[in-house]
C-alpha cells in the first residue's frame, strides 16, 4: 500500500506565485517553526516548490493573496467561496481565510480548473477550483 506522501508526491500540481506574493509569504512562513519545507501540506513546503514569476506573467485565474476563490469539495459536491488573506486580515464571518489554514495553503498558487487534495482536520479532502477573481 502506498503511503499518503507517495500518493501526494505523484499528484503534485504546479504552484505559481508572483514575486510579491512569494516574498511576503516566504518571510511570514519562516516565522513558524512547525512549517518546515520538508513537511508536506504546509505553506513552507508549497513555497519551496513554487515557480515564481513576474506580476505580468502570472496566469489568469491563479490563486494569490486576496483572491476571491470558489471551490467544490468533490466528495460532497459542496461549493464554498472565500478570500485568501494574510493571517491578520482573516475573518471567517467576512469569508476571509488565512493563507496559513489548511485550505489557504492548499490553494495558494494553483489555478482555476485544477484539483488538489489536502489534509484537513476531518481527513484528506479533494477540491476543484471553480472560479478565481483577483
Amino acid at each position: 500500500m502506498q503511503s499518503i506522501n507517495k500518493i501526494m508526491a505523484s499528484q503534485k500540481t504546479p504552484v505559481i506565485l508572483s514575486e510579491d506574493d512569494f516574498r511576503m509569504l516566504k518571510q511570514f512562513a519562516e516565522q513558524f517553526p512547525g512549517h518546515g519545507k520538508e513537511n508536506e501540506m504546509t505553506l513552507s513546503y508549497e513555497l519551496n516548490r513554487a515557480t515564481v514569476v513576474e506580476e505580468d506573467e502570472l496566469p489568469e485565474g491563479c490563486v494569490r493573496l486576496n483572491s476571491q476563490v470558489k471551490v467544490r469539495e468533490l466528495s460532497s459536491n459542496k461549493d464554498m467561496e472565500f478570500s485568501i488573506v494574510m493571517p491578520a486580515m482573516a475573518n471567517i464571518s467576512d469569508k476571509k481565510i488565512s493563507v496559513l489554514t489548511p485550505m489557504g495553503a492548499a490553494l495558494i498558487g494553483l489555478c482555476k480548473g485544477e484539483k488538489v487534495q489536502w489534509k484537513m482536520p476531518a481527513g484528506i479532502k479533494h477540491f476543484e477550483i471553480l472560479e478565481v477573481s483577483n
